[in-house]
């Protein structure tokens, strides 16, 4: 093999490697998504020997090396502690919104933006607001209407059964394409029987 020269090359995209090793663990871990490393103590597993430390690290062993000298906060990851500096002590925001001028530090929170503020898609049918995301839906239907017919587990007028009756109905259209997260915690099985007054 010649020395600093890239002869082992992947098939699959325009990438080379100086050893044959490095590129089997390319393809076992890019291509293949083998995790051969698991962590014995949770069901996680990794590709890399490195990154299963990490893991064991920090979310096991709660390690956080890495200490901000300008605040109190700690870290997992060196480049954690980098963003952390630039972002919150330095107040570089590097990701810039393609559709408005607003800029932000972290590529999450452009992401967050374009959703809540450009592509407002989801609507409730209760009082038509409109969300960025399926999740904004449900927390809202969840804490603002599910919290306004809390008041109706007492007996009710059939006024207020006739209300209640309707967000029910929401309920159970968006039961059906809900994640199953949402189907343990809200199936209109659930929700509060509705009591009628003589």
């Amino acid at each position: 093999m010649c020395r600093g020269k890239k002869v082992f090359s992947c098939n699959l995209w325009d990438k080379s490697f100086r050893r044959k090793e490095s590129l089997t663990i390319h393809i076992d871990a890019v291509h293949n998504k083998l995790t051969p490393f698991s962590c014995i103590l949770c069901d996680k597993s990794f590709t890399y020997k490195s990154t299963l430390a990490t893991h064991v690290d920090s979310v096991h062993d709660k390690l956080k090396p890495f200490s901000c000298t300008l605040c109190d906060k700690s870290f997992t990851h060196k480049s954690n502690l980098v963003t952390h500096l630039d972002a919150v002590h330095n107040k570089v925001k590097p990701f810039t919104c393609t559709l408005c001028d607003k800029s932000y530090a972290w590529k999450g929170d452009v992401t967050k933006h374009v959703d809540a503020d450009h592509l407002k898609t989801f609507s409730c049918k209760l009082c038509n607001r409109s969300f960025a995301s399926q999740a904004s839906l449900i927390q809202h239907v969840d804490t603002v209407h599910l919290k306004t017919f809390s008041v109706y587990i007492t007996p009710l007028s059939p006024k207020h059964a006739e209300s209640m009756t309707q967000i029910m109905l929401y309920f159970d259209s968006l039961h059906h394409a809900m994640c199953s997260a949402y189907e343990k915690r809200l199936s209109i099985q659930n929700l509060p029987i509705v009591k009628f007054r003589k």
